[in-house]
């Protein structure tokens, strides 16, 4: 597994998370124009994940991303510029 950064983000505000579903972009957004409020944000390069208590185990970098990038960097991409497949 490849090194990860971790970063962890206290927003406060006056949403009830349990009244309803939050979705991370509003908190972003409402800590950006002021209506709500960062109070910290720290980040850690976490060189195994797997062995991070925050870990879950999801593995949103799938094999087939990293095998592609494997095929680009060895030369066998047979894209256009704009990623199409060619010949």
């Amino acid at each position: 597994m490849r090194s990860l950064f971790k970063t962890t983000i206290v927003i406060w505000s006056e949403y009830d998370s349990e009244a309803g579903h939050v979705e991370l972009a509003d908190l972003a957004l409402d800590a950006t124009d002021g209506q709500s409020y960062c109070s910290s944000m720290t980040k850690t390069k976490v060189e195994d994940p797997s062995k991070d208590p925050d870990w879950d185990g999801t593995e949103f970098f799938g094999e087939e991303e990293d095998n592609e990038s494997e095929s680009k960097e060895e030369g066998d991409d047979h894209s256009d510029a704009d990623g199409d497949t060619v010949g």
